[in-house]
């Protein structure tokens, strides 16, 4: 059971806030078949379709563009709540999984390493011509 503060916490929105979510679920449910819902049970399918606040320590969102087109990427990092056998049954913690997860994160991190490091020697050999001189203007002394 959650104790008052957590609820609070959990509390998404005001409840005279509008719902996109709920609305669009209740829009894609025939007519004949939503004309049959109670007022109770509308107000229970919207408190249950409003999304929680939760918190991560990481939360980092981009849209970017990609070939015409635009493409999103979402980035959230915090502490785990879910059981042990929650994990297990949804095959979080199978050992392959876990070997895929830390490779293609060692993957990207090289990725980035390399990237970095080639935009650094590019960068340098653009300061200094064939014969070592710098082509850094401002760091010349006029005389």
């Amino acid at each position: 059971m959650r104790t008052g503060e957590q609820e609070e916490r959990a509390a998404p929105m005001a409840e005279n806030a509008p719902n996109r979510i709920f609305e669009r679920a209740l829009h894609r449910i025939p007519e004949p078949l939503r004309a049959t819902f109670t007022p109770d049970q509308l107000t229970a399918l919207d408190r249950a379709l409003r999304p929680q606040n939760r918190e991560h320590v990481v939360d980092y969102r981009v849209s970017l563009p990609w070939f015409g087109r635009r493409v999103y990427i979402t980035l959230l990092a915090g502490p785990e709540n879910r059981s042990l056998d929650r994990l297990r049954a949804e095959g979080q913690v199978a050992a392959g999984r876990i070997a895929a997860t830390y490779g293609t994160a060692m993957a990207g991190i090289i990725g980035l390493m390399i990237v970095s490091g080639s935009v650094l020697v590019y960068s340098i050999s653009k300061i200094f011509d064939a014969e070592g001189t710098s082509r850094m203007t401002y760091l010349q002394i006029r005389r």
